[in-house]
């Protein structure tokens, strides 16, 4: 999965062979005719508006004129999100009574020692802003974009000014040391947006889940005075964690930096607010990060044959989420549901032997962009290329450039058979489905489940649906009804769907209706039930 650049500083600086067909008939790309959102269920918008809405109060700003509204716009509301955090959960902003410092936004590219973010200078509180710096802009996943890193960044920049206005932060003085300075600025600031609305309790849990894949066999300890492009992932985490442990909660993030200005020790001050020692806590997060390692790659089912490979972008405005693959094959003239792309743009999923042609379509509506040929997307899908599934193992690259069907034979040539016209279901009607699946507990792997679709009326099951590492799930299906089994690693059956949690008989599980008036939006709780 792709991972996050938040925008926030330590304290200076930043944080098979083919087989070519052709012919002269037209074949249209399957497309779906519902629609379908991606966003999940929790999704909402913004309660504070991108403008300042409280006074200044112990700082002032500097504004060069040629400083964009909208980046000014978003700094100044991460500022006023940490400004109410602090207030209402963190004991208080900062005291009226400090002398009065400055938030400085430029428009240079030069930035401040190399970053576009700092928090401190020389006199103390600074938050620095340069908004043409190279680090400004980053790339975005489908939960977290620019106006979400810029937000952050005023607000994680303006919680150093606060942990300084206590006393545990100075730029020449860092006694809690890097993680735990940028561990308290990165878990109020990512909350605070939390708590505004600019992230969701959907998007959290995937900023969870990414920082925990990429940090998962890092060592805490080497961030205490260290530091990598990885420190606000292992940061992050590590806070939240401690938060967790505390006896007072969020205030313990306040208190830590209360007994470091008034002289005691670092590890008094740390065992105190938190309730563990230092070095407790790094055998104990340790063990919390080895329940997130690499999975074990779920089992291939019985006669199926693992397909996976890498899909290439055909330009930098795309989003591997924004499309699914679907394998359409030739015996059965049906296109199986589609297959989502990971955010590292791979994917995987399982196919019973036969020839398969490979239809890109958009994740949103179902709608088709294009046929898989070895050069390229062509749209026509009589010369596409085709993909023989043996016993073997496939691994292929899907580009997604746009490429033109070859000129038609001459009429001296040999002819080339045409395959039959694919369906994008018998009915000729496919409907995307999009799901979240949500943990029962800490220990629990999205990416060793798959979720599997049982048509009522066939009696059958369709190809498990690999679930991303985030949780959620995408694919197409056919107009009908369905119960949905969750497996593990061995085919082992967690359970059936119901709207409440998993039941241990299909008998009881609930039945889901797929058809072109509604939308198939589903939350999956893996919290096991008893049938009633």
């Amino acid at each position: 999965m792709k991972r996050i650049l938040f925008l926030c500083a330590t304290l200076l600086s930043s944080c098979a062979p083919g087989m070519a067909t052709a012919g002269q008939s037209s074949e249209a790309i399957p497309t779906a005719t519902g629609t379908a959102t991606l966003q999940p269920a929790l999704t909402f918008s913004p309660t504070i508006t991108p403008t300042a809405t409280f006074e200044p109060g112990s700082f002032f700003f500097d504004i060069a004129s040629d400083v964009p509204g909208n980046d000014e716009a978003e700094i100044k509301t991460g500022i006023d999100l940490a400004r109410a955090y602090l207030r209402d959960f963190l004991g208080g902003d900062i005291n009226p009574s400090m002398p009065q410092f400055m938030v400085k936004i430029v428009a240079t590219g030069n930035g401040n020692d190399g970053s576009c973010c700092t928090g401190l200078a020389e006199s103390g509180p600074r938050p620095f802003f340069d908004v043409k710096h190279s680090s400004w802009n980053i790339g975005s996943s489908s939960y977290w974009d620019n106006t979400d890193n810029h937000v952050n960044a005023g607000a994680h920049e303006y919680v150093h000014a606060w942990q300084s206005s206590l006393g545990c932060l100075t730029i020449h003085d860092q006694p809690l040391g890097n993680w735990l300075n940028e561990g308290i600025a990165q878990y109020i600031s990512i909350n605070s947006l939390k708590q505004g609305g600019y992230v969701t309790e959907n998007d959290y849990r995937q900023l969870i889940s990414v920082a925990l894949a990429g940090t998962s066999t890092d060592k805490l300890a080497s961030y205490e005075r260290g530091s990598s492009g990885r420190l606000d992932d292992i940061a992050l985490l590590a806070t939240i964690k401690l938060v967790s442990l505390a006896p007072s909660g969020e205030l313990s993030l306040r208190n830590v930096c209360e007994n470091i200005s008034s002289g005691k020790s670092v590890d008094q001050s740390f065992k105190e607010a938190f309730g563990i020692s230092k070095n407790d806590f790094y055998k104990l997060f340790t063990g919390y990060q080895e329940t997130y390692v690499t999975p074990t790659p779920t089992p291939i089912p019985a006669g199926m044959i693992a397909i996976h490979g890498m899909v290439t972008l055909a330009n930098s405005n795309q989003k591997y989420s924004d499309y699914i693959l679907s394998f359409c094959n030739s015996k059965i003239a049906e296109c199986l549901p589609g297959v989502p792309i990971s955010n590292q743009g791979t994917f995987l999923t399982y196919l019973d032997p036969g020839i398969y042609r490979i239809s890109v379509n958009h994740s949103k509506d179902g709608e088709g962009i294009g046929w898989y040929a070895k050069n390229g997307l062509v749209p026509d899908g009589t010369c596409s290329d085709s993909i023989l599934v043996d016993d073997k193992e496939i691994n292929f690259t899907v580009d997604l450039r746009p490429s033109s069907c070859p000129a038609p034979a001459a009429a001296d040539s040999p002819a080339l058979t045409t395959p039959s016209v694919m369906e994008s279901s018998t009915s000729g009607v496919s409907i995307i489905a999009t799901g979240l699946l949500v943990a029962s507990d800490s220990t629990q792997k999205f990416n060793d489940l798959m979720v599997t679709f049982c048509g009522i009326q066939s009696n059958q099951c369709l190809p498990g649906i690999p679930v991303s590492s985030d949780g959620t799930f995408s694919t197409l299906l056919t107009v009908g009804k369905y119960k949905i089994s969750i497996n593990s690693p061995g085919a082992k059956n967690l359970g059936w769907y119901t709207k409440n949690g998993l039941v241990p008989d299909a008998a009881c599980a609930d039945i889901i209706a797929v058809d072109v008036k509604h939308e198939t939006a589903l939350t999956i709780n893996l919290q096991g039930l008893s049938c009633k």
